[in-house]
């Protein structure tokens, strides 16, 4: 038989890959979560020297691509699509990136993480109910962050990320605070470069580490779940 097209193999991974995750994990896979299925195929050569043999394995694959690194067994992990404060990620000409340097043009930076089971602890709240508390807490997380920096002034916008039901019945409640530069027409997001986290204190007690104001540049949709504001942070 020909070794199967890329497609095949897709397929192939989607069949028998996804019916072995449950058991492995012991509870859902989040399907908008940070791991995803993977199939490890034999090489051509291999195939064609009747290797058949498929292993399927979790991964977590940046926004841009790139494979990026987890620590500990899958089923141990929290599957929340989160980065760690202080994570810049990449603008991608349409698109967000994976992580990168803060100091080069980026689109997000990530400024916090919350959790959202800490305040609804009932079940799945609403994105309306998500939308409200989060309002409050990455404001207050801003806050913290930049020194109290006004980020209106800076022409920065505060968004945060939204959980789905399935995430949530994964055991996804986790959710970053993030900051980026808006377009002018709002389309999309445009590359901002240096982080406004709040530097160490000294005598002067600390100021932002202000990287100017945005810059031209190629903009990107915001990412799925964002919920802009504009109302400046609390204190």
């Amino acid at each position: 038989a020909p070794v199967p097209s890329l497609d095949q193999w897709q397929q192939i991974a989607q069949q028998k890959c996804t019916a072995d995750v449950k058991p492995y994990l012991g509870h859902k896979l989040d399907p908008y979560g940070k791991l995803t299925t993977n199939l490890l195929r034999p090489t051509p050569s291999q195939w064609e020297d009747g290797d058949r043999q498929l292993r399927c394995g979790l991964q977590w694959a940046g926004p841009g691509g790139k494979l990026l690194p987890t620590t500990g067994p899958a089923k141990d992990q929290d599957q929340s699509l989160v980065f760690e404060p202080g994570t810049c990620l990449a603008l991608l000409g349409k698109g967000v990136g994976d992580p990168i340097d803060c100091t080069k043009p980026h689109s997000y930076e990530i400024i916090a993480t919350l959790d959202l089971k800490s305040k609804f602890k009932e079940g799945y709240p609403s994105q309306d109910d998500q939308k409200a508390w989060l309002d409050t807490e990455c404001n207050k997380a801003a806050g913290d962050y930049t020194g109290g920096a006004d980020l209106d002034a800076k022409k920065l916008i505060l968004t945060w990320d939204l959980r789905e039901q399935e995430s949530w019945d994964a055991g996804s409640t986790k959710v970053n605070c993030k900051v980026a530069a808006a377009l002018p027409d709002k389309s999309g997001l445009q590359a901002v470069t240096g982080s406004i986290k709040v530097a160490p204190a000294g005598p002067d007690g600390g100021q932002p580490q202000d990287g100017g104001p945005p810059s031209d540049g190629g903009g990107g949709p915001v990412t799925p779940h964002p919920a802009p504001s504009t109302a400046k942070q609390g204190g």
